[in-house]
């Protein structure tokens, strides 16, 4: 037809015209005009448009011309197919992905991500069962780039019940980077409520031994909200000997310390440790609570270590004068106690002491110089 030898002009004007009006046709014996265009650049997007426009009577077509495609006109196609719209339209995107590079795959996924945006939760439901099936397929479990390519679309879907279909794919098992993809898309699948089974698993998955795992596991907790149910697994998360996890641990007890005592309680021997970075954390958080300059005094209380006596006595110092009688007679006692078995610690749980009440802090060191 004359628009569409139109559509193929070396005028990019005439041919965007040209297709446009194709497209509004919707012949189907335009296809194969439209999908040339897709390789002219410049008119990809209204070539992409009008064949996304005739939904999956277009499938045919663009399963014909899949075979025996340039590298570049298969990715084109393969990134319109979820445009198209159906089961076997995803269902195609997702073939495709197979025996290919990260880049294609990546691409298409992608793809999946926007149009799954524009679609409906039923329509993304329809979706998820396609990339359900996929995944079942014992093919692509054994193409691990295809699979973690449907693990990013099952994510991008955006819904809380494919959870449980990425759960198992957390297993030590899988290579590295498909756990990782199944974290990551865990961040994506879950709702303003995380689900307590995922953010527990993913709680375990830092103490994994793979470092992209742990890694992976802890940005996606960053980004979940949850609330002091899990204060207890914090707790122990905060004795990491990764220390990020550690610090990371203490960041989240300390936006849960307000609600949560055992939160608070669970930082008190960390304000007072021999691992400074964790100690200082530990220390601001409390410092930032309700009463703060009296847990504070409890931590140097109870310290045992140099490192977390310094640590706390460098925030109390500044907030002497506003400790009560009973927080001040407390570190002298301590002090006192302290002053025979380390100097160090006894130094430091005084320091307030003089701070506020030099006299006090000069008679006690002049009775422990006589005896």
């Amino acid at each position: 037809t004359r628009r569409g030898a139109r559509a193929g002009d070396p005028v990019a004007a005439f041919a965007a015209a040209a297709i446009e009006a194709l497209g509004k046709i919707g012949s189907p014996r335009a296809l194969p005009v439209l999908i040339d265009a897709l390789s002219r650049k410049g008119l990809q997007p209204l070539a992409a448009r009008a064949i996304a426009a005739f939904g999956e009577s277009a499938l045919g077509e663009i399963r014909s011309r899949l075979e025996g495609a340039s590298p570049e006109l298969h990715l084109l196609l393969s990134q319109l197919l979820p445009a198209v719209g159906g089961r076997q339209s995803l269902e195609l995107a997702l073939e495709e992905m197979k025996g290919q590079g990260w880049d294609y795959i990546h691409k298409v996924a992608l793809s999946a991500r926007a149009e799954a945006k524009s679609s409906s939760p039923a329509e993304r439901k329809v979706m998820r069962t396609q990339v359900e099936k996929f995944l079942d397929k014992k093919k692509t479990a054994e193409d691990e780039l295809a699979l973690r390519g449907a693990l990013k679309v099952l994510g991008y879907l955006e819904l809380p019940d494919s959870v449980d279909t990425l759960l198992p794919y957390l297993a030590p098992k899988w290579p590295s980077p498909v756990r990782v993809e199944a974290v990551t898309s865990l961040r994506f699948a879950q709702g303003e409520e995380p689900s307590k089974k995922a953010v527990r698993k993913l709680m375990e998955l830092l103490n994994d031994s793979d470092p992209a795992v742990l890694r992976a596991a802890r940005e996606t907790l960053t980004v979940l909200r949850f609330g002091p149910e899990f204060s207890e697994e914090l707790a122990e998360l905060v004795g990491s000997p990764d220390n990020e996890v550690g610090l990371w641990a203490i960041g989240r007890l300390g936006a849960l310390a307000t609600d949560s005592k055992l939160a608070a309680r669970t930082l008190l021997p960390v304000a007072s440790s021999d691992n400074r970075a964790k100690a200082e954390a530990a220390a601001k958080v409390l410092a930032g609570l309700e009463r703060g300059e009296s847990l504070l005094v409890e931590a140097l209380v109870n310290a045992v270590d140099e490192v977390g006596a310094h640590v706390l006595a460098e925030l109390l110092n500044p907030l002497a004068s506003k400790l009560s009688k009973k927080d001040l007679g407390r570190l002298l006692e301590a002090g006192e106690a302290q002053l025979s078995k380390s100097f160090a610690i006894a130094k430091r749980q005084l320091e307030p002491v003089r701070a506020v009440d030099p006299e006090g802090w000069a008679q006690l060191l002049r009775e422990k110089a006589k005896a």
